[in-house]
């Protein structure tokens, strides 16, 4: 936060400021019991801590899991299978068996079958396949919002730790002027008015430090959520107290553009705007991302998009449920092989007792061939393919709405920039004005209520600086969720391990 330069307030706003830090972990670890971990983090480390902790993604890990484990189910459907089924009974009447006529008989068999020409199972492996991919595809889906959300998150609170302090300095000054004024309406040199007008200054700067108050608690909860702690659980500071804007090359370079344009050095000629500001101000923000900028964003949107992955995914599943279809006029063939009292299902040979049977053993092939059906593999076969049409035209909104979503992207950090930089040359303009006004007011020349309106400006500048600088970076990592961009970097840090 800019410090105002008032030599009353200095050395009080550096203790109080100290102590705010303090503060915020205080307020959050006081009167729970349960609270059993204190950390404080930096925004890499809170985006591992997700990624690790996070209960939606850990449920999107399992149903990944399982997914796999179908993909083996479809396999297993497709090898082997070795059965063993053993009989006994009596009957009222003899019965013949290899034996003779007898009461009882027994019948044990092991029995083999192998697929050997089967286009549905060969065709529901690859669609489990598909299926895992897309569950894959899903969890990098997840991610992509984790790691968006946890650095907004982040950097809200820092937004709101300096708004904190802000209100704080302003609690601070108002209360002091508040007195002064108490002073000279006890000498009689200010009204009653003069008074009242001093003390709802100061109850309105105090609602608005409580409201930031309330707010960075309701934030912290939210963001032990994102990171997959029990809101309260866990005591959680953040390390970063600054937005990193200058150490992005990508913002970096556009402030530097922007600046070079929209301000000429305002502190030492006077003014924010430099003479031809408004004629360059609408081809300079469009100028901010050139073409091949755009392009690049695109492409990367078009590569790493987890939703267009997975529309891309729900295309080639349809397409297979459509192979599927197309081979059931296929016939389905099957090997059997058998070893005991029942060797082919033409044969029958019970024995008298369980330990003498006679054993036999059999092999052959079973051939099914469906040649009609009422034209309803026809039916399936286009509605498979209406289906795989439908989801191509899916994918081409989702493309469409990925490019929306880039570009409004880069819209709001050209926006972003130019709010930044023209906030910044106020706020250097306010702390000018607050220097002036305090040396008026020393020496008589202003007033305690124009004093205080440049105060009230000041901290209104601060307040719009600090938040153009939160609404630039929420928009650059906005770019790169839309983008897909960040979503290889983390593989390996989710899904099976």
């Amino acid at each position: 936060m800019h410090n105002i330069n008032i030599k009353t307030f200095n050395k009080k706003n550096q203790i109080k400021a100290g102590w705010c830090c303090v503060l915020v972990v205080l307020m959050l670890g006081a009167g729970k019991v349960h609270c059993t971990q204190k950390m404080e983090i930096s925004v890499e480390q809170s985006e591992e801590i997700a990624l690790s902790e996070n209960a939606q993604l850990r449920q999107i890990e399992e149903l990944y899991m399982r997914s796999k484990q179908g993909k083996q189910v479809a396999i297993a459907d497709y090898l082997p299978k070795l059965e063993a089924v053993s009989e006994g009974y009596r009957t009222q009447q003899k019965q013949h068996t290899v034996q003779g006529q007898n009461n009882n008989s027994f019948l044990t068999q092991l029995s083999l079958t192998q697929a050997l020409l089967s286009t549905d199972k060969f065709f529901d492996i690859k669609i489990a396949e598909l299926l895992v991919k897309q569950l894959e595809i899903l969890l990098k889906s997840m991610v992509n919002d984790i790691l968006f959300e946890v650095r907004d998150q982040y950097y809200k609170l820092v937004l709101i730790e300096k708004q904190t302090l802000i209100a704080q300095s302003h609690v601070e000054i108002l209360s002091i002027l508040s007195r002064r004024v108490d002073d000279r309406f006890t000498i009689g040199t200010a009204t009653s008015f003069e008074v009242n007008q001093s003390k709802v200054a100061l109850s309105n700067s105090l609602s608005a430090y409580y409201k930031k108050v309330k707010e960075r608690k309701v934030n912290f909860n939210q963001f032990s959520v994102f990171l997959g702690f029990d809101p309260g659980r866990v005591a959680i500071g953040i390390k970063d107290k600054e937005i990193p804007l200058e150490s992005i090359e990508d913002i970096q370079s556009k402030l530097e553009r922007f600046r070079q344009i929209f301000t000429d050095e305002p502190v030492k000629f006077g003014f924010i705007y430099a003479p031809d500001f408004l004629e360059h101000k609408e081809s300079l923000v469009h100028q901010l991302f050139n073409p091949q900028e755009y392009t690049y964003w695109e492409d990367i949107t078009l590569k790493k998009r987890p939703a267009l992955l997975r529309a891309r995914n729900a295309i080639a599943i349809a397409s297979k449920e459509g192979d599927k279809m197309k081979g059931r006029y296929a016939p389905e063939m099957e090997f059997v092989a058998t070893l005991g009292g029942l060797p082919t299902p033409y044969q029958f040979y019970p024995s008298s007792g369980l330990g003498n049977q006679n054993f036999q053993w059999g092999v052959g092939v079973n051939v099914r061939w469906l040649l009609f059906d009422s034209l309803k593999r026809e039916r399936k076969i286009k509605m498979a393919s209406l289906e795989t049409s439908s989801k191509r035209y899916a994918l081409t909104r989702q493309v469409q709405e990925a490019f929306k979503d880039v570009r409004d992207e880069i819209a709001k950090i050209e926006d972003a920039v130019a709010s930044f930089v023209t906030s910044e040359g106020s706020l250097l303009l306010a702390e000018q004005m607050v220097a002036q006004a305090e040396e008026k007011v020393e020496i008589g020349t202003l007033s305690i209520f124009d004093y205080q309106y440049a105060v009230d400006s000041f901290i209104e500048a601060e307040n719009i600086f600090t938040q153009s600088q939160y609404d630039l970076i929420q928009s650059y990592i906005g770019l790169r969720h839309a983008s897909g961009i960040d979503v290889e970097k983390w593989e390996g840090h989710y899904g099976e391990k």
